[in-house]
């Protein structure tokens, strides 16, 4: 079997996995990633929407951590 042939069905084996498992979708507000989830659901993926986004997130005091 040719090595392109045995990548791309590799590939094909990651994007199903990717659509079966869960996570979260995050924006600054979380309006834009309403949208995200949305059109990623309609893809078949199971995403998650972090409802108010970053803001939400810390004035909730959760941690954040910056790269």
């Amino acid at each position: 079997m040719a090595l392109s042939r045995v990548f791309n069905l590799y590939i094909i084996y990651c994007i199903n996995y990717i659509k079966l498992i869960r996570f979260i979708v995050a924006c600054q507000s979380g309006t834009r990633s309403v949208i995200a989830v949305k059109l990623l659901q309609d893809m078949g993926y199971n995403p998650i929407n972090l409802a108010g986004g970053f803001n939400a997130w810390e004035t909730f005091e959760f941690e954040v951590e910056m790269p």
